[in-house]
């Protein structure tokens, strides 16, 4: 692995003049280095991992693998196994320091084109 470069030899340049002003020379070393480091860290078998979870969740038989287990269960199981998922929830909530669990708990909007894809499926015919 790489080391990092001096921070402090980075940190600034001195201009023409004599005073003492920063430059994009440190943010591109930074990134150069930064992109050294990642691509000696990926190893042929990283690589083969990550394209095999892609390929897992490109395709919805995960999904179909995981509600098999449901396909028999009366509905007063699946909310019961429901209500144990949300208090699951409940309790990794009720572990965040107050800023990371409003951050957590704040909705973000719809894109515009999104509202107007969820509408548009919601008026085709069942």
């Amino acid at each position: 692995m790489l080391n990092a470069p001096d921070p402090i030899s980075l940190s600034s340049t001195v201009s023409g003049d004599g005073t003492e002003c920063r430059t994009d020379h440190r943010a591109a070393l930074l990134t150069r280095w930064y992109s050294a480091v990642v691509s000696d860290e990926y190893t042929p078998a990283m690589l083969a991992m990550l394209e095999a979870q892609r390929e897992y969740f490109a395709s919805d038989d995960h999904i179909r693998r995981e509600v098999a287990v449901w396909a028999d269960s009366t509905p007063e199981e699946r909310l019961a196994e429901m209500a144990e998922m949300c208090a699951a929830g409940d309790f990794f909530l009720s572990q965040l320091e107050p800023e990371a669990l409003e951050r957590a708990l704040r909705r973000e909007p719809l894109p515009e084109d999104s509202e107007k894809i969820f509408m548009a499926i919601r008026r085709l015919p069942r």
